[in-house]
């Protein structure tokens, strides 16, 4: 598991006496955050959110067709003959 850190499986965040530099790393990650377009993200969000609304509608309407299709089943037939 410690072979799949970025920490330490990057040179550039190792001291010379084999510590990491976590300063260093910090500085790093909060630089690449002032690049972060977070209107994006939002507006992602709300899609995923309207989709979510969406899958649960029709979740709603399968439930429903279920138990209308589990009454129509249990029912008594009239007979043909």
């Amino acid at each position: 598991m410690a072979q799949l850190s970025p920490l330490i499986n990057n040179a550039a965040y190792q001291k010379k006496d084999g510590a990491y530099d976590l300063g260093k790393r910090q500085a790093d990650l909060l630089a690449g955050e002032a690049k972060l377009e977070p209107q994006a993200h939002f507006a992602r969000g709300d899609q995923y959110a309207a989709e979510q609304r969406w899958l649960a509608v029709d979740l709603v309407l399968l439930v429903i067709a279920l138990f209308w299709l589990t009454l129509a089943q249990i029912s008594p037939r009239a007979s043909a003959t």
